[in-house]
């Protein structure tokens, strides 16, 4: 498969635009840029960002098992895709910050499916077949960064 050899680049440049976009973005507003905001948010959205990573790579690697269109291969398709889904909304929750607190019903509806989607993820990851089940199963530890995400946008809101 030709997309497979591109996958190292693909993975460090992506990495290294999100640690750019990261250090942009630390700071708060008002405020020059610290490591203490930098870390804050290299915390909160390194690991999905990492998940995501890892499923993109599980899915570049997967060749061989796509010939066979079984159900449990479909199974565990689909676990990647809402597992990778969950884990991009949680990186992409950053950049639209402002508009989930300004409108409330959109960030009860972010905060809802991307935690539904990680919960149906794993149960896919599971049910599904072995090429690709450890990286579906693995969006379970989006769970408590979306709990986290939940909150940090309930206090914003009633701030």
């Amino acid at each position: 498969m030709a997309i497979r050899r591109y996958r190292v680049p693909v993975v460090v440049i992506t990495g290294v635009v999100f640690l750019v976009y990261l250090v942009w973005e630390a700071h708060t507003p008002g405020e020059p840029r610290t490591m203490r905001d930098f870390l804050f948010l290299l915390a909160l959205s390194g690991l999905p960002f990492v998940l995501l990573l890892y499923d993109v790579w599980s899915w570049m690697a997967w060749g061989a098992p796509a010939a066979e269109d079984s159900r449990r291969n479909r199974f565990a398709l689909y676990g990647l895709a809402m597992g990778s889904a969950s884990a991009a909304m949680l990186v992409l929750l950053l950049p639209l910050w402002e508009i989930a607190v300004q409108h409330e019903r959109l960030a009860e509806c972010w905060v809802g499916s991307g935690a539904v989607m990680s919960a149906a993820g794993t149960v896919c990851g599971i049910i599904g077949s072995p090429g690709l089940r450890r990286p579906a199963v693995l969006s379970l530890f989006l769970l408590p960064f979306w709990l986290f995400a939940a909150g940090l946008l309930l206090k914003a809101v009633l701030d």
